[in-house]
């Protein structure tokens, strides 16, 4: 079984603006990835939805198959 981190349609509203907008991208086992962008930019955001610290308004978060946040 390959481990990944998989991310769709993500979308997170704050305050009537939109912090994700949807986001999808996949990252598999022993892949290295790098988060890049201004302040701002929701790259906190997108940690907090992987580790399950934030409920997204749309979309979803899975890590080996199971579902983030449900």
């Amino acid at each position: 079984m390959t481990s990944y981190i998989e991310c769709k349609h993500m979308v997170k509203k704050l305050k009537g603006n939109h912090v994700l907008n949807d986001i999808s991208f996949s990252i598999k086992e022993n892949e290295f990835v790098v988060l890049r962008g201004h302040n701002g930019s929701g790259k906190t955001m997108i940690l907090r939805a992987i580790a399950g610290l934030l409920t997204l308004t749309k979309g979803e978060v899975s890590v080996n198959g199971l579902v983030i946040g449900r």
